[in-house]
């Protein structure tokens, strides 16, 4: 008679514990993995976020300043903090108000440095580069050709907000050179009517907003003016257009040339200074003299400086900056 086999009891349901261990691993690497994803698309988000908004602020006060026919500004304050000077109610009283950007985003320089506060609390660049702006007057415009708005996350992702000459806001289209434009010859004979030609011999002068030292964009500049003396001489300075920073951060020299013995006198705008005051050409075959020009308030602009000597006059365009 066989013995009957005995009895093996089945395994008991469940993981062991190195299958627990295992499962946890894998479970903690996806949810690494899902994190790193979410804080990056949320980094991503935040910053075109501030670029939309900002560049909504840069375009409406834009549309204010049109529209009161007066002026508006937007000034970056802080790392990540910019004021607005439009008229926010429609009451046609302008006044400031602050934004700040999303979370861990920043303006920064042309070497993508965050942009920092110093003593006076002003915003500047660690590296001395230029602390863009928009300055808007009645027609829209600003006085420089172009001013590029940089902003920053914490995953160094990079958004750029220009503001061009016109007025034209974009984000993350940044433009520096005109397109190409097929030209037209065009017969000075068959294709002109006489009587629309103004003849002369002095050129134009040359109104480009961009300036010879401008801090968004280059090209362009002031041709020097030229005044002419009653008497034959000639008075004028070696540029048109200087550039300087607010508060006397910098100075700029300016070269003022005669034919004709006698004193130059500087009349400057209100918010600028030129020293000397005066200068004295003793040579009746004329000769040069120097001026240097810095800027004793905080305001920002293009300003004009007069020189006048007994006979005639020549001005001089001054922009100040950050």
């Amino acid at each position: 008679m066989c013995k009957p086999e005995p009895h093996r009891p089945e395994r008991e349901g469940g993981f062991s514990v190195l299958e627990l261990l295992i499962m946890v691993a894998l479970i903690s690497v996806v949810s690494t993995f899902a994190v790193i994803r979410i804080n990056r698309s949320r980094a991503a988000f935040q910053l075109q976020n501030s670029a939309q908004i900002f560049a909504t602020y840069v375009e409406k006060a834009r549309l204010d300043a049109i529209r009161r026919h007066g002026s508006a500004t937007v000034d970056i304050t802080g790392p990540g903090t910019y004021d607005v000077f439009m008229d926010f109610n429609g009451n046609g009283n302008p006044y400031t108000r602050r934004f700040t950007l999303e979370k861990d985003v920043v303006f920064t320089d042309a070497n993508n440095v965050a942009i920092t506060t110093n003593s006076d609390n002003e915003a500047v660049s660690p590296d001395g580069l230029l602390v863009p702006w928009a300055d808007f007057d009645f027609r829209g415009r600003t006085t420089e050709c172009t001013m590029l708005f940089r902003l920053q996350n914490n995953n160094s992702e990079r958004s750029t907000v220009q503001v061009m000459g016109s007025g034209d806001v974009t984000i993350n289209t940044a433009v520096f050179t005109p397109a190409n434009i097929s030209y037209t010859n065009i017969n000075a004979n068959s294709d002109v009517v006489n009587t629309a030609t103004i003849k002369g011999t002095k050129p134009p002068i040359n109104l480009s907003p961009c300036g010879s030292g401008g801090a968004g964009g280059g090209g362009g500049g002031f041709t020097p003016p030229v005044g002419t003396c009653a008497g034959g001489g000639t008075i004028f300075p070696d540029v048109g257009l200087v550039t300087i920073r607010r508060s006397g951060g910098t100075t700029a020299t300016v070269n003022i040339t005669v034919n004709t013995s006698g004193t130059i006198t500087a009349t400057p705008n209100s918010n600028l200074s030129v020293t000397p005051a005066t200068r004295a050409v003793p040579s009746s075959s004329g000769g040069t003299v120097s001026f240097t020009i810095s800027s004793i308030t905080k305001a920002r602009g293009l300003f004009p400086i007069t020189f006048t000597n007994p006979c005639s006059s020549t001005s001089v365009q001054v922009k100040v900056t950050n």
